[in-house]
């Protein structure tokens, strides 16, 4: 055929359609996008830092029938063979997909980044040094120095320099009496233990609610008789994880959610981190204090929709009390704040910021703590004020880009434990 027979094929009415209709589909999947882009940040990562998964998986099949009109422009076999390529992709994903939601695969293992389980195991004579970075920082993808440290447990597997069978002051918490991005020495319970003169361990792990703490202390052989026990309740997640602790069931692991056996997904995950590599929370949830800049992990997220977890934590600790004087301790509580409480009247938001008013953000765990506190006669401790102090003169206490103390956060709280266990006369 000669060219000038091939223009004109190509020009007749019915290939003239083919070619409309793949402009049609083409500019229906680029409106889609253009309407439904993000133009503000929102939490999280998106594609370009624009879109959802979701809103790709609509627009991707419009441009495929678009390369699928355009290919029967030119000729039936480009269409067929095009159809072809797209089945037979088609049918491999469907295969690797469907075998990772009968587990055949664990595309989730696959692609899980390697995670230390220093402070969330119970492992006895641990001896580790190494670097790590600030949470909320590396999760949003900000510029952060590495944190050196040096993690010894002692025979318990709590985080304890000297490798004692037990202590006059068991300190009782999670992550943020662990302090795993400070010297051992500059924890809470070291700085307490030099300040009052008594022995003093701490009793924590990672991601333990108030519920498991009192499990991990009870079931522990460590001596009670005519010690104290001081609980610390961390207004950051512990309603959280009270919640997690209940639907739990012991000894069972939680199914994978059904996106996390998808490849596609996890594909489309990694591709959001190439292309946007500052989460949306850096512009949310970050405040300018000077010239540095901190961030905000626990927000309304950390009360919205759990604060029925209130009854269950207290209910817990009351039976926890019970508990302790059955074998001759007494409880004291201390209420650890979170961030943005103590950092927020100090903040500049910038114009996208959703913390402000930060106030909205802050619910009423030290209230309802210091309530049920005086209700049962349990001695407690809110560390707000001491806190605030700290950062009202210039000594901020927490790590910039972290939901934890720095060692000044870690020095004033035990300062402020040591004057209401042992007030000078």
């Amino acid at each position: 055929m000669s060219l000038r027979s091939r223009i004109h094929s190509l020009c007749a009415p019915g290939n003239q359609s083919l070619l409309a209709l793949a402009g049609l589909f083409l500019l229906l999947g680029a409106g889609f996008l253009w309407v439904v882009a993000q133009p503000s940040p929102i939490p999280g990562r998106l594609l370009f830092g624009l879109w959802r998964g979701s809103e790709i998986a609509v627009a991707a099949p419009l441009v495929g029938l678009a390369v699928l009109a355009a290919a029967r422009y030119f000729s039936k076999s480009n269409f067929y063979s095009v159809l072809l390529s797209f089945g037979s992709v088609g049918v491999l994903v469907a295969l690797i997909e469907l075998a990772g939601i009968l587990g055949v695969v664990e595309w989730k293992e696959i692609f899980k980044k390697p995670v230390s389980n220093l402070s969330w195991e119970p492992t006895p004579y641990v001896n580790e040094t190494g670097t790590t970075q600030q949470d909320t920082a590396s999760a949003w993808g900000m510029p952060a120095e590495s944190i050196d440290f040096h993690f010894i447990t002692d025979r318990h597997g709590f985080r304890n320099d000297d490798d004692r069978p037990g202590a006059e002051i068991y300190v009782l918490g999670d992550s943020i009496v662990v302090g795993a991005l400070v010297p051992a020495a500059d924890t809470v319970t070291a700085q307490l233990e030099r300040l009052l003169g008594r022995t003093t361990m701490q009793v924590a792990l990672s991601g333990l609610s108030p519920q498991a703490e009192h499990d991990l202390i009870l079931s522990s052989e460590l001596p009670l008789e005519g010690r104290t026990v001081i609980q610390f309740l961390f207004e950051g997640n512990d309603l959280l994880d009270s919640r997690q602790y209940r639907q739990a069931s012991p000894g069972v692991q939680r199914a994978p959610q059904f996106k996390d056996r998808l490849l596609l997904n996890h594909l489309l995950v990694q591709l959001q981190y190439l292309t946007q590599p500052q989460a949306g929370e850096v512009l949310l949830r970050t405040c300018e204090i000077g010239e540095q800049a901190f961030t905000f992990g626990w927000t309304k997220n950390s009360f919205q929709g759990v604060q029925d977890e209130y009854e269950h934590i207290f209910s817990a600790i009351r039976d926890f009390r019970l508990a302790l004087e059955a074998r001759g301790a007494t409880l004291a509580l201390v209420v650890v704040p979170k961030k943005l409480r103590v950092l927020g009247p100090l903040c500049q938001f910038g114009p996208d910021s959703d913390l402000t008013p930060f106030e909205a953000h802050l619910g009423e765990f030290p209230q309802r703590v210091a309530g049920f506190a005086e209700q049962n006669a349990i001695p407690v401790l809110d560390l707000t004020n001491a806190l605030a102090q700290s950062a009202i003169s210039g000594d901020v206490p927490w790590f910039w880009g972290d939901t934890h103390w720095n060692a000044t956060g870690h020095r004033v709280a035990a300062a402020a434990v040591a004057r209401w266990h042992h007030p000078a006369p």
